[in-house]
């Protein structure tokens, strides 16, 4: 009947990442209805720069519990606690603030703030004075599962039109 748990934390930080940025947005106090009357040069739609600006940190706290329970019972289970902040989560999404990079900083589209994951192995007992055929087949099998509960990722809105009169 051992017990094992185990805590640890896991840190990380990404700096000069991959990000798109919209150079020729849409101002919302800029004379004009639609977005392209709104745009810094109007002579031009949506223009894109690619560059190496993104920054992301991950920090989590992770623990870990294992324990042989008796009559062949195994339970295993898993639970983090983690943050995941970036201001450019994938390329899909452009940084659409060109003058200042910052404001695009929040949870990551893939974060997930709470796991816990938890798994059993039960060795069945064996037969007891049954026929050598039914020991034979009833010889040896196990019962397991597995159960993964987590909160959800962060997600927007959108509505396909301009209503914040911003892109």
């Amino acid at each position: 009947m051992q017990s094992v748990l185990t805590i640890a934390y896991v840190g990380s930080v990404g700096e000069h990442l991959f990000a798109t940025v919209e150079e020729n947005p849409a101002l919302a106090n800029k004379a004009g209805s639609s977005t392209q009357a709104r745009r810094i040069n109007t002579n031009f739609t949506s223009i894109t720069r690619q560059f190496s600006g993104a920054h992301s940190s991950y920090n989590s706290l992770q623990s870990t519990y294992n324990k042989r329970i008796s009559h062949g019972v195994t339970v295993l289970a898993n639970y983090t606690w983690a943050r995941s902040i970036d201001n450019d989560s994938d390329d899909s999404s452009a940084i659409y603030n060109p003058f200042n990079y910052r404001s695009a900083r929040g949870l990551s589209d893939f974060n997930i703030g709470s796991s816990f994951v938890t798994s059993f192995i039960w060795k069945l007992p064996e037969p007891g004075s049954n026929g050598l055929m039914v020991r034979s087949l009833a010889k040896g099998w196990e019962l397991n599962g597995i159960v993964k509960l987590a909160t959800g990722t962060p997600f927007s809105v959108t509505s396909g039109v301009d209503n914040s009169k911003r892109a």
